[in-house]
C-alpha cells in the first residue's frame, strides 16, 4: 500500500481526497483498478489498460468534465482507492457518482458511504450542481446499503444492463436532489 503524507482537498471524519495525478496513476491505479478479481462491477476490468485510456481520464478532469481524487485513510495514511464526479453536465447541473475501493479490510466501516457524503458535497457546495446520480449493479447489496445509508433515493433499475461473469445484470440507479442534501444535514466536508 502507498502511504500519503500530502494535506488534502477534501476531508470527511475518516478519509483524506486529493485529485488524482499522475502518479497516482502509475503507482498503483493499473494493479487496483484494472484488477478484474477486485473490480468485477465496472467496465474497467474488462478493458485492458493502457497509457492512452488513463492519461485520458486525467484530461476529462482537466477539461472539468470530470473531478477524479484518490482515497486515503486518515488513521493508516494509505490509498485505499478512488472516486469521481463524472459525466458532469453544467447545463443540467447534473453529474454522476463513481467510486472503488480495492482495500479488502475496509469492509463494515463505513468508508464507501462517507466518499458518497464527500462527492455529493463537492457537487452541491463547490461546483453548484442540482442532483447527483450513483449507479450500481443490483447485485452489488453493499453498494446499495452505503447508497441508502448517504441518503440516496432508489430511482429505478435498467434489467440486464451490464454483463458479468457469464450474466446480465440490473442497474440500479440512485439519485440525490440539492434539496434533500441539505434538508438532511448530510454533508461531512472538514473543510469547511
Amino acid at each position: 500500500m502507498v502511504k500519503s503524507n500530502k494535506a488534502y482537498f477534501g476531508r470527511t471524519e475518516k478519509l483524506g481526497f486529493n485529485p488524482l495525478s499522475d502518479e497516482d496513476i502509475k503507482l498503483n491505479y493499473y494493479e487496483n483498478f484494472y484488477d478484474p478479481n477486485l473490480n468485477i462491477y465496472t467496465k474497467h476490468s474488462k478493458i485492458p489498460p493502457g497509457k492512452r485510456s488513463s492519461t485520458r481520464l486525467l484530461d476529462e478532469s482537466d477539461d472539468g468534465n470530470a473531478f477524479r481524487f484518490t482515497v486515503t485513510r486518515l488513521d493508516t495514511k494509505t490509498k485505499i482507492g478512488v472516486c469521481s464526479l463524472q459525466d458532469v453536465d453544467f447545463l443540467n447541473r447534473s453529474g454522476h457518482i463513481a467510486r472503488f475501493l480495492w482495500d479488502k479490510n475496509i469492509s463494515g466501516m463505513g468508508l464507501g458511504t462517507e466518499v458518497l457524503r464527500f462527492l455529493t458535497g463537492f457537487a452541491f457546495d463547490k461546483i453548484n450542481l442540482n442532483k447527483v446520480i450513483v449507479r450500481n449493479v443490483s447485485t452489488n447489496i453493499a453498494a446499495e446499503k452505503s447508497c441508502l445509508k448517504a441518503g440516496f433515493t432508489l430511482e429505478g433499475k435498467l434489467r440486464q444492463e451490464f454483463y458479468a461473469n457469464g450474466k446480465y445484470l440490473d442497474v440500479n440507479y440512485f439519485g440525490m436532489l440539492r434539496e434533500q442534501f441539505y434538508s438532511k444535514g448530510l454533508t461531512t466536508d472538514k473543510n469547511d
